[in-house]
């Protein structure tokens, strides 16, 4: 059984909030997750994922509503509080992949062709996601001391991104680049954190990362705007194997350095692994 109890954490004491048409609420969702979550039994994800379902309102003249975006925001809150190696964190990923498809949930390819906007349109679900990874990055800088709950959500973004369900390359770069290409040094308590926050996208989406940034091409970065500054101890291009090396050796001096150690340094040791094993398995492209 898991060993932690999911609490409601977000804006407000009382998670009361509804749809337009009051049709769905934030208690709804946490009582949904909550129920799957704290339960290794399958069946439980089973109705998690039914009861997820007739939750969502049905889509009112192909308008997007709130209930997803309530969803989004429920998961990203558990997502924080569920350690990053407990099973329950593949349960939250699963249930995410499972709900984004749901024919409830506005697509991408619908909104384009609705404001016949390419690239302005994202799934409700991404929407959300992005708004949350800037409210935790603005709230990481003012509570350090709430470090361990973002290294959970990032390894909890890294499963999405591992299993298709949100394309998270400004989030992944933005991390490796605070990690190990910023000049500007953080505060040596925060240097463990922001590794091993950046060992979670390796653990957990390695192979995705890998494809990302050594096989990606420069066009598949449109319309993320954050990925496009590098950091002045890189310099180099956005995309290509050099980069991902510097990440390699990012690790490796980081376990050198003394900087981290226990648990920290175990988790570090594995991301450095995993990125040498992907050079001899898919190659290095350094040509």
């Amino acid at each position: 059984m898991p060993f932690f109890n999911l609490e409601w954490t977000g804006f407000g004491s009382q998670p009361i909030h509804h749809d337009p048409l009051g049709r769905c609420t934030h208690k709804d969702a946490i009582r949904i997750l909550k129920t799957s979550l704290e339960s290794d039994e399958d069946d439980t994800l089973t109705q998690a994922i039914a009861d997820l379902y007739e939750w969502l309102p049905e889509r009112y003249g192909g308008a997007v509503t709130s209930g997803t975006n309530m969803l989004s925001r429920v998961i990203m809150i558990f997502a924080e509080q569920i350690p990053h190696a407990d099973c329950a964190q593949d349960r939250l990923a699963l249930l995410f992949k499972t709900a984004s498809k749901f024919n409830r949930v506005i697509t991408a390819e619908e909104l384009e062709m609705r404001y016949e906007v390419p690239g302005a349109g994202c799934a409700v679900f991404i929407n959300q996601m992005e708004s949350n990874l800037d409210r935790m990055e603005m709230f990481e800088r003012f509570h350090p001391e709430e470090r361990n709950s973002f290294v959970n959500s990032r390894a909890s973004i890294a499963r999405l991104c591992d299993n298709g369900s949100y394309g998270g390359q400004s989030w992944l770069i933005t991390t490796m680049r605070i990690a190990f290409e910023d000049k500007e040094r953080p505060p040596d308590e925060a240097v463990p954190f922001l590794v091993l926050e950046a060992a979670m996208c390796i653990i957990y989406a390695g192979q995705w990362v890998y494809q990302t940034i050594v096989k990606g091409k420069e066009g598949s970065l449109d319309g993320f705007q954050k990925v496009r500054g590098v950091g002045e101890l890189y310099g180099g291009p956005v995309l290509g194997y050099k980069r991902w090396k510097v990440w390699q050796d990012g690790f490796g001096k980081a376990i050198e350095s003394g900087e981290i150690d226990g648990a920290t340094r175990i988790y570090v040791s594995k991301a450095q692994s995993l990125m040498v094993a992907f050079d001899s398995i898919l190659g290095t492209d350094e040509n």
